[in-house]
């Protein structure tokens, strides 16, 4: 009967064993499947945007190499004198047949030197003639059609090189001016061979759907690829966009994503509109494929699950029925035989932990009464902070019966100071604290010096009440006297200011006029106060400094702390940045009211 019992519930932990695996195996598979396809999307997408960005840039600096050989081509003609001079000559008394021939020689010598145009033609303004030159040969014949008319510009739109479609083909026109009064001469117009434009837009375009336009700088279109999917609406908008400042790298417009670049000079733009459908095709069967892999390792955890369960599971009761017989009086188990498999360790560091209890529950006793040692040791250091407060105050009441009045600001400051120091009790205090504290150490300054220096404070209101370990100011304060007045001549000047920033931190600047440091000192100042472990202070010359910053960083964060800005002759800025904590909030600081 009893073993009947026994084998009953034997089956259950091993049901509910099972169950449990198979939930923790399913659900995170289930989860970290469906997390993976939305990665594997968005992956994509994001890889489809960088292809199509770096394909741009590439995009761009192709027409820009294709406009600079265009500029180029222009500038060697102009800024050749004989073919300039010829230009302007032309239609006036001159030697016609000698600038003719100037001419002829120029444009063969440009047709045969590059590949990129088919045709040169100089619209002559002086008597409307047109001079049209072919690798076959070169024509004179008069402008009647008024076709230079094509190539008219907006006169606020520069004319060096621009581009022109018409229905003779695209044009690249340079206008030739007169120096002096910069009046139109003539217009030259290169016909250009447009496979190699056409190559690049091929190149950007990856499939069937996208369509890619070349603009100029009237953001008209030259050049297109699409085969009969343009749509002018959408095109139109998108250049509506980019002309108003909305271009960026790529936008979306009407479930379409647009690409726009532009050469060097703004002399050509590209645009590439890719259908969103595209993108979501490109990335649906790497999703599909990680959906079945999914599923996949979901009855995969199914199978390892049982198996892992039935392995498992009486080893367990075994080590669940001696965790149950722990002697809770004496914290005693009895382990078995030592043996290789992962029960008995576990059960062998089960026994391991129970000993270590033990023995922590020991050492608790042990630290309880070191604890009230140590109190007791603490109220006895008391006795010489007060004797010497009490001997500070009999020596300034002395002084003060004896008219000297200096003696008794002096010791009540020092002796305020003393108490305020070795007040171990309160780690946190106002700001407005610290202040009171900083007016009697710079009390003593100003007898000390004979009213050398000057202070300016600048506090907020508000921030007087926010809560900040204790002694922040006052050793900055005491560094500006050390480090920076030491090596000033005239008056000192120091200025404390202390605010609320939006983002609800505390803002607090010491600045001092005195001698400054290089920006080698500086930076390696900063770095050191960044890199600086926690309570870790190597350096003597400013441990002050780097104290105040480690405590910051302890209470607060590591984005917190200290930043020093100096300039040799120019003076020190102390710059603190940390959490504002108001007194009586609930935030679990030591010195709060809570």
């Amino acid at each position: 009967m009893e073993s009947s019992k026994k084998s009953k519930r034997t089956l259950s932990i091993r049901t509910k064993i099972f169950l449990f695996m198979l939930a923790v195996s399913i659900i995170p598979t289930i989860l970290i499947t469906a997390l993976a396809a939305f990665n594997t999307y968005d992956s994509l997408y994001r890889q489809l945007i960088a292809i199509n960005k770096d394909g741009m840039l590439w995009g761009s600096d192709r027409v820009s190499q294709f406009s600079d050989e265009l500029k180029n081509t222009f500038y060697s003609m102009e800024f050749d004198k004989s073919f300039r001079n010829a230009v302007l000559k032309w239609g006036k008394d001159s030697d016609s047949y000698q600038d003719s021939a100037i001419l002829r020689n120029t444009f063969n010598g440009t047709l045969n030197k590059n590949n990129l145009f088919s045709s040169i033609e100089l619209y002559l303004v002086s008597d409307r003639s047109v001079i049209k030159a072919k690798r076959a040969g070169t024509t004179l014949q008069s402008d009647e059609e008024g076709f230079s008319n094509t190539f008219n510009r907006p006169a606020e739109m520069q004319t060096n090189m621009y581009l022109k479609l018409t229905g003779q083909g695209l044009y690249a026109v340079h206008n030739i001016n007169t120096f002096e009064d910069r009046n139109l001469v003539a217009k030259l117009a290169l016909q250009l061979r447009t496979g190699e434009l056409q190559g690049i837009l091929e190149k950007l375009k990856t499939s069937q759907d996208e369509r890619v336009y070349l603009l100029n700088d009237q953001s008209e279109i030259v050049m297109s690829i699409n085969k009969g999917f343009d749509d002018e609406q959408l095109l139109a908008k998108s250049i509506s966009l980019i002309n108003t400042g909305g271009s960026g790298e790529y936008f979306s417009i009407d479930n379409n994503i647009v690409f726009y670049g532009q050469d060097r000079g703004g002399k050509l733009g590209i645009i590439k509109i890719i259908p969103r459908n595209e993108i979501v095709k490109a990335t649906r069967p790497t999703v599909f494929a990680g959906i079945f892999m999914g599923i996949a390792c979901v009855f995969a955890a199914i199978m390892l699950s049982a198996l892992i369960s039935f392995y498992i599971s009486s080893p367990l009761l075994k080590l669940a029925d001696k965790v149950k017989n722990i002697q809770m009086a004496t914290l005693e188990i009895k382990t078995g035989e030592y043996s290789r498999n992962e029960i008995s360790v576990l059960e062998n560091h089960i026994a391991l932990f129970v000993q270590r209890i033990k023995d922590l529950i020991h050492q608790e006793y042990v630290i309880k009464l070191q604890a009230k040692s140590a109190q007791i040791k603490a109220l006895q250091a008391q006795i010489n902070p007060h004797f010497l407060h009490n001997t500070l105050q009999l020596i300034g009441s002395i002084s003060l019966s004896k008219g000297v009045g200096e003696v008794y600001n002096i010791a009540g400051a020092l002796s305020s100071m003393m108490r305020y120091s070795m007040d171990f009790e309160s780690g946190f205090v106002t700001l407005g604290s610290e202040l009171e504290h900083l007016d009697n150490y710079l009390l003593i300054q100003k007898e000390r010096f004979y009213d050398k220096f000057s202070i300016e404070l600048d506090i907020q209101e508000e921030v007087k009440n926010c809560l900040m370990p204790k002694l922040l100011l006052q050793p900055i304060v005491e560094n500006c006297f050390q480090h920076g007045f030491d090596r000033r001549t005239g008056d000192w000047k120091l200025w404390v200011k202390a605010y609320f920033s939006e983002d609800k931190k505390v803002h607090i600047t010491v600045r001092d006029n005195g001698g400054g440091m290089s920006r080698e000192q500086v930076e390696a100042l900063n770095e050191e106060m960044k890199d600086a472990a926690y309570g870790s202070i190597k350096s003597s010359r400013h441990i002050g400094l780097l104290n105040v910053n480690s405590r910051i960083r302890l209470n607060f964060s590591e984005n917190d702390g200290i930043t020093v800005y100096s300039e040799k002759e120019e003076g020190t800025r102390i710059e603190y940045i940390f959490d504002a904590q108001g007194v009586g909030e609930d935030n679990g600081l030591p010195g709060s009211d809570n």
